[in-house]
This record gives C-alpha cells, sequence and structure tokens, in this order.
C-alpha cells in the first residue's frame, strides 16, 4: 500500500515537472521569438 503511494506521488512529481518545464519553455521561446522580432526590426533600415 505504502509503495503504491509512492509510486503515485512520483508520477505526480513527474508530471508536474514536465508541466512546470513546458510552460519554462512556453514562456522562453517566447520572449525569443518577441528578442528576434526586435531584433530585425532594429537591424532592418528604415
Amino acid at each position: 500500500m505504502v509503495f503504491c503511494q509512492l509510486v503515485q506521488r512520483e508520477v505526480l512529481l513527474r508530471q508536474l515537472m514536465a508541466v512546470i518545464l513546458s510552460m519554462l519553455r512556453m514562456n522562453f521561446s517566447h520572449k525569443l521569438l518577441y528578442y528576434m522580432k526586435k531584433k530585425l526590426r532594429t537591424l532592418t533600415p528604415k
């Protein structure tokens, strides 16, 4: 019974980590996209 609970907790932790990582990755890529757009705008001559 205790082992089962431990396994469930492990699975929950892994899912939580995956969610957090994906959120961070999304946020990072969004910032990167924004930065790249900004950079491109500054690079292109007016």
